[in-house]
């Protein structure tokens, strides 16, 4: 999985961080993306946590089902 984080093109001021473009698998994340949390400890591989409010959300039962599964194993 790729993750980037790039300062547009033009944008001159540093504190303007909300400017700054998000990529993910070289997809740009717009709309509804609202907060970006890296986390890298010492030693570990580092984490980055997402929050999206997505304007339409598409999952297959099956796909729901899976995931509670996974989580009830754990």
């Amino acid at each position: 999985m790729k993750f980037e984080i790039r300062k547009p093109a033009g944008l001159e001021d540093r504190s303007q961080s909300f400017k700054y473009e998000i990529y993910l698998n070289d997809q740009r994340l717009d709309d509804g993306l609202v907060d970006v949390e890296i986390k890298m400890p010492a030693g570990s591989i580092p984490k980055v946590i997402l929050t999206l409010l997505p304007n339409v959300l598409t999952a297959s039962i099956d796909a729901i089902t899976d995931i509670n599964a996974s989580r009830e194993e754990n």
